[in-house]
């Protein structure tokens, strides 16, 4: 996020289709199937026709289904073979439905027109089926392929002679599997030069072995998580050849040998090594040069020396996080830094002195150095701060908040009205501030734009955000309102 703010909205929720054939008997006979194995599907899931009667989450074209979206809607049963009937099936998400639980099944192998595939959030079990890299509209038009958050195990798929694999979808935008169980190594065949991969996301699974050298061919990519893995071995030497990427996450593995070498990646915004094993090393040189940093956490990687008093100049820079290392000397964070910066954490390293000159007033931590062992715990960077995070919410727009009933919400433009409410997740953020309010003007921004250029010109009045926190996976929640206009909107 920062200058730029990638957002991927379904807005299918909103949208109206008028379809006046009949439903065909096949898509028919696979929903009524669906409802069979499913509970809690939506109330209007009744009649014989779900293209004319309206199902919720079902929309059709010339009499058939060719997107289910039921994100959320407290489903529960398993995902079975039948889906794979829905032959003119181009969208299928069933995000955030916990109930959800079972092997992913081979069939949808059989779904050709599907191009967008979102099953993230579920108790999915087993393996990632080979057959996802059969799917020849995933292969050349899908945007996001997400099976992140489930309980999937087993390897990394990749094709084999006549079995399809992941390494297939070479114009897929994003992998995003995150928060599963795989495990073994991550394949050197699944990443190639001619992919377009821009977000890599395996974080917190159980992957071993190194990191594949081809992952440094993939040169369109921008988000690198890999962190909460058993990763272990060398950083390849070529991972600065992608200078396009903004967030690395490496931390929580085994890696071994020097430091990676991020000089040339001037794009970062985030970078979190944290908790291996590399060498002790000094200060590495490409400190002075990610001039675009919001966030530098490297816990726990034995760097040594003293810090340079320009890590602090950088203009974006919002939080150092260098605990548990071999730190020593004077810290002079100087009296020109960044105007964002929040906090420096330098807990339990060597630092021996501080020149105070009061320029600095956000939060400092030097507990466990040598400085607070000889001041005793007196000065403010010797105890740790409490904890905070003050609540935002969206401000009212040049007007008067009014009193609405306790079943209404009164929305940025004062105006009382029934909400479509949700959580907004951020799974590799690129920054770290929680305060920084023009982020999430930006987004709320961002967020009108994309439903006023929807071409059925959704009747949006206004968006808020609210209550900004980050869990133990470091990704960032939002909660989200939208605002119907004077018009009724229509899920």
């Amino acid at each position: 996020m920062g200058r730029r703010i990638q957002l991927f909205l379904l807005v299918g929720l909103f949208q109206f289709w008028v379809v006046a054939a009949l439903t065909n008997s096949d898509d028919v006979t696979a929903l009524n199937a669906l409802k069979t194995q499913w509970e809690n599907t939506p109330p209007n899931w009744v009649g014989v026709d779900p293209c004319q009667d309206g199902w919720v989450g079902i929309v059709c074209s010339n009499s058939r289904v060719i997107f289910i979206q039921l994100s959320s809607m407290g489903l529960k049963g398993q995902l079975s073979g039948d889906l794979g009937s829905l032959s003119e099936l181009q969208a299928l998400d069933l995000s955030y439905n916990k109930g959800l639980t079972g092997p992913l099944p081979p069939l949808i192998g059989n779904l050709k027109k599907l191009s967008n595939l979102i099953l993230v959030g579920f108790s999915f079990s087993g393996p990632i089926p080979n057959e996802i890299g059969s799917l020849p509209n995933l292969a050349y038009f899908l945007y996001w392929l997400d099976l992140a958050d489930n309980k999937l195990t087993g390897s990394i798929p990749v094709s084999n002679g006549n079995t399809p694999g992941l390494d297939l979808l070479i114009h897929t935008k994003h992998f995003h599997f995150g928060k599963n169980r795989l495990s073994g190594p991550i394949p050197d065949q699944l990443f190639s030069s001619n992919m377009s991969l821009i977000h890599v996301l395996f974080e917190g699974n159980q992957l071993t072995g190194g990191i594949p050298s081809t992952l440094g061919l993939v040169k369109t990519l921008e988000v690198l998580r890999l962190d909460r893995n058993s990763l272990s071995g060398t950083v390849p030497s070529n991972l600065n050849n992608l200078t396009s990427i903004s967030e690395l996450h490496l931390s929580d593995n085994q890696f071994t040998g020097s430091l990676p070498n991020l000089t040339g990646m001037s794009l970062l915004n985030y970078v979190d090594l944290s908790n291996n094993s590399f060498d002790a090393s000094d200060i590495p040189p490409w400190f002075s040069t990610l001039q675009s940093l919001t966030t530098l956490s490297m816990e726990n990687t034995k760097i040594q020396g003293q810090l340079p008093q320009t890590l602090f100049t950088f203009p974006q820079l919002q939080t150092l996080n260098l605990r548990k290392n071999l730190l020593n000397g004077t810290l002079d964070i100087g009296t020109i830094f960044s105007g964002q910066l929040q906090l420096i954490d330098l807990q339990n390293n060597f630092i021996s002195s501080y020149v105070e000159t009061g320029a600095y007033r956000k939060e400092l931590i030097l507990i466990g150095n040598p400085i607070c062992q000889e001041n005793g715990a007196t000065a403010r960077y010797c105890t740790l701060p409490e904890e905070s995070n003050p609540p935002y919410s969206t401000n009212p727009k040049n007007c008067v908040p009014i009193v609405c009933p306790t079943d209404q919400k009164g929305s940025p433009n004062c105006r009382c009205s029934y909400p479509y409410m949700g959580i907004l997740f951020f799974r590799a953020p690129s920054f770290s501030d929680l305060q920084n309010a023009s982020v999430y003007v930006a987004l709320q921004e961002s967020l009108m734009k994309s439903f006023q250029a929807n071409s059925n010109g959704l009747p949006v009045d206004s968006v808020s955000l609210s209550d900004p926190t980050k869990d133990t996976d470091n990704y960032i929640e939002l909660t989200l309102n939208v605002f119907p206009s004077g018009k009724v909107l229509s899920a």
